[in-house]
C-alpha cells in the first residue's frame, strides 16, 4: 500500500486548485488597492478615532511609547483653541507644544462613545517626550491616539494593485502546469 505523496497527479491537482485561489485573489486585491488609494487621496485625517481613556484637563498624559508620536485631542470639541496650552516633559524640563490653528479646527468622533474631540497638537516632533499636559480655554478632557504613519495607506494600495497582475500570472502558470500532460 503506497502513501499519497508527490506524484505527478497530486502536483497537478494542487496546481489546479491553486490557480483558482490566485484567480479569486485578483478582484480582492484590486478592490483593496483601489479602496486604499481612494482613502489616501480623499481623507486628510480620520473621521473617527479610538480613545481608550480620557484624562482630566491638567492631568499629565503619558506619551513615552510609540515610534511615530501621538496626536493629542481635547474635549469639548468647541474649546477655545487660542486659550489652550499644552506642554510636554522631557528629562524633567517643561517645553511648550504648538497648538493647531483655530482656523484649521479639526474635530472627530470617538468610536468608543467618549464623544467629540478637537485636535490640539502632536508629539511627532517632540523627541523623548514623557508626558503631555494640556489646560485652559474651557478644556475638560484630554486624550491621545497614535499619530498616523504618512503614506502607509497609499503604499499598501499600490502594493495591492501590483499584486493583481502578479496573481493573474501565477494563476495562469499554475493552470497551465495543472493541465500539462492530459
Amino acid at each position: 500500500m503506497s502513501a499519497p505523496g508527490f506524484s505527478v497527479a497530486n502536483i497537478r491537482r494542487v496546481a489546479g486548485w491553486w490557480s483558482w485561489v490566485a484567480f479569486a485573489g485578483i478582484p480582492l486585491s484590486l478592490l483593496m488597492g483601489s479602496w486604499q488609494l481612494h482613502e489616501a487621496a480623499t481623507a486628510g485625517s480620520p473621521q473617527h478615532i479610538w480613545v481608550e481613556t480620557v484624562a482630566t484637563a491638567g492631568t499629565p498624559v503619558s506619551v513615552n511609547s510609540g515610534t511615530s508620536g501621538w496626536v493629542i485631542w481635547g474635549q469639548p470639541a468647541d474649546v477655545d483653541l487660542t486659550a489652550v496650552t499644552c506642554s510636554f516633559i522631557r528629562i524633567k524640563k517643561s517645553i511648550e507644544l504648538p497648538i493647531d490653528a483655530a482656523s484649521a479646527r479639526f474635530t472627530v468622533t470617538d468610536a468608543l462613545k467618549h464623544g467629540e474631540f478637537v485636535r490640539l497638537t502632536s508629539t511627532a516632533d517632540a523627541r523623548f517626550a514623557e508626558t503631555v499636559t494640556c489646560s485652559g480655554g474651557g478644556l475638560t478632557g484630554v486624550a491621545r491616539t497614535s499619530a498616523p504613519t504618512p503614506g502607509a495607506d497609499r503604499a499598501f494600495g499600490i502594493v495591492a494593485l501590483v499584486m493583481a497582475p502578479v496573481l493573474l500570472g501565477l494563476g495562469l502558470v499554475a493552470r497551465r502546469a495543472g493541465r500539462t500532460g492530459r
